[in-house]
């Protein structure tokens, strides 16, 4: 079983990354939850799919807080 520190350490290295590159992060996500605790924020309405899931717009900006 993995870890929850195991599952989110590429999207901090990741975050690293765009943040001294001061890259935007767009992502389109099926769980809010995660990405909410990264610093992403909605971006317009979610998507519905046709007998699919609920798809959610998100967005973070450069140097966001995010988990410690």
């Amino acid at each position: 079983m993995c870890s929850p520190c195991a599952r989110t350490s590429p999207l901090r290295r990741r975050h690293t990354d765009l943040d001294e590159s001061s890259t935007l992060a767009y992502l389109v996500a099926a769980s809010r939850r995660l990405y909410l605790r990264h610093g992403y924020r909605d971006h317009g309405d979610p998507i519905s799919l046709h007998e699919g899931p609920r798809l959610f717009p998100m967005w973070r900006h450069p140097a966001a807080d995010s988990i410690a």
